[in-house]
């Protein structure tokens, strides 16, 4: 939908698709104006990994920075396998076999263009680093462990921050740094993280990590020693605790970047409402029976001209003009906001596990209550012994989902190994493992009259018929080829200067 003049108001381009009718098929392709990320320690915890894969798709993240991933060691293809990685996602590590226990590693979703960043062999197994291509610009994402017991955190950071170079400003750093400093929501401040937080500071790097009382709560049994560290060009949209168990004596980081200048203006300025609801918000049966009674601009015969070359001289007629177009995009923004549906589906998916059921997950939501009414205890600093029976509370039923979580991925492989025990056993195991789906699958596509289509062979013939004729020729169309190619190299004359010519100057038709 084109406008006249660029002080009208401009047509949102999702409602230019619904409204359109030209016979064509369109793509809605959201841009990502913003990434979710997760800042998580797993200890090496079996129980803590399984869970974190279901949050990563409960929550709808983007990418997670883990430190002390849950890992072993793959003895037939000599590898480290990092288990638990939900479907659509890639993992990126560089752990070594004796020491992955103490490493760090970062899962990201299959439609990133990430590329790895090499770090010194010394180093490679704490620090795993990648940066993903966006439309844009690109980010540089590096997750840290410093175990404690080697202490060599100064040497680590320098190194990433010497490494990155010129991307630091596009970095985001989350680091497990083992030491004590107010700054990053500590009790104390130790020489070591003083001197820490004088590193990070000398390389303009900004801590994101906000006061643990500011956040919506505050996670028990926690020595706020996760940092989580950015680029001056980089925007953090919120940083916060996750309410929820993560099965591990670290809490859930979590935490927004904004990737385009509109997307920072709106975080910047809250109270501002937009003025159309999104495109999945929008029932749109509802939305085009609304516009049934508008009026479209009165074009007349220039209703396919482009709006460059339509005769709109005069004064007069580009004003009438402006008018019709601001007339007809309020119209389009007022029933866009009738038709709005109020229940949205949320865009995250359930994690598919063989060994997942209804106890599992009513015993995760009892944990889940248990850490949240132990973090609530805290935070209204009731007495020692009430805050010590809610922490007791919690690990008694912590322990029992992690209790009934491995007997059930047993009782799980003892079935598979017996209900294929006289079968290709390694097919098997293959054809559970392998991804179900890809995250660049085909989606639902939009025709002109408003229905969707999922049917991916048609979803492939309606865009290939967009940009080539599927429709064999017609008979009348194939004669009229037919003449033309016979025309062209049978009837071709020659012309005087190529029969004055000699024998001799005739190229051989063997000559190469």
């Amino acid at each position: 939908m084109p406008r006249a003049d660029k002080s009208c108001k401009q047509v949102p381009y999702p409602l230019q698709l619904i409204m359109n009718t030209k016979k064509a098929t369109y793509h809605l392709i959201q841009q990502p104006t913003s990434l979710k990320c997760i800042q998580i320690n797993l200890r090496h915890c079996s129980a803590a990994s399984t869970v974190l894969e279901t949050t990563i798709l409960e929550e709808g993240v983007d990418i997670a920075l883990i430190q002390e991933p849950y890992a072993h060691f793959n003895a037939t293809q000599q590898n480290i396998f990092v288990p638990n990685i939900p479907q659509g996602y890639k993992w990126h590590h560089n752990l070594k076999n004796h020491d992955h226990a103490y490493g760090a590693c970062i899962i990201s979703k299959d439609q990133f263009k990430s590329i790895p960043i090499q770090f010194p062999e010394e180093f490679e197994n704490n620090a795993a680093g990648i940066e993903i291509k966006l439309e844009n610009t690109s980010l540089c994402f590096v997750s840290l462990y410093c175990r404690p017991s080697v202490r060599n955190q100064e040497k680590l950071i320098k190194m990433v921050m010497n490494r990155l170079g010129r991307q630091l400003p596009n970095s985001i750093l989350a680091i497990d740094i083992n030491e004590r400093n107010k700054i990053w929501g500590s009790s104390s401040t130790t020489q070591i993280g003083q001197s820490l937080e004088q590193i990070i500071s000398a390389h303009n790097l900004n801590i994101a990590n906000r006061d643990p009382a500011e956040c919506s709560c505050i996670p028990p049994g926690t020595s706020f020693i996760d940092v989580t560290a950015v680029g001056d060009k980089t925007n953090i949209a919120y940083w916060d605790y996750l309410n929820q168990p993560s099965m591990s004596d670290h809490p859930y980081i979590i935490f927004g970047l904004t990737l385009t200048s509109q997307q920072r203006r709106r975080n910047n300025n809250r109270t501002k409402r937009r003025t159309v609801p999104p495109a999945d918000q929008i029932d749109q049966t509802k939305f085009l029976e609304s516009l049934k009674g508008t009026t479209d601009p009165p074009l007349a015969s220039n209703e396919i001209t482009p709006i460059s070359t339509r005769e709109t001289t005069t004064a007069n007629q580009r004003k009438i003009f402006e008018e019709e177009v601001e007339k007809l995009t309020t119209d389009i923004q007022q029933a866009a906001k009738h038709s709005r549906t109020r229940n949205v589906e949320k865009t995250s998916q359930a994690a598919v596990k063989p060994f997942w059921n209804e106890k599992l997950h009513d015993m995760r939501k009892k944990c889940r209550a248990a850490y949240r009414r132990w973090g609530r205890a805290k935070e209204k600093c009731e007495t020692a012994k009430f805050t010590a029976i809610y922490r007791t509370a919690y690990q008694k039923l912590a322990a029992e989902f992690k209790k009934s979580l491995k007997e059930e991925k047993n009782r799980t492989w003892r079935k598979f190994c017996t209900e294929n025990l006289n079968k290709d056993m390694m097919a098997a195991i293959r054809t559970i493992t392998a991804k179900q789906h890809k995250t660049g699958s085909l989606t639902a596509l939009m025709t002109a009259d408003g229905k969707l289509e999922s049917d991916p062979g048609k979803l492939t013939r309606m865009m290939a018929s967009y940009l080539i004729k599927l429709d064999p020729p017609s008979k009348a169309e194939h004669l009229t080829t037919i003449e033309y190619v016979e025309k062209e190299t049978t009837e071709r004359s020659v012309s005087n200067e190529e029969t004055s010519l000699p024998k001799s100057a005739w190229r051989s038709k063997r000559e190469p």
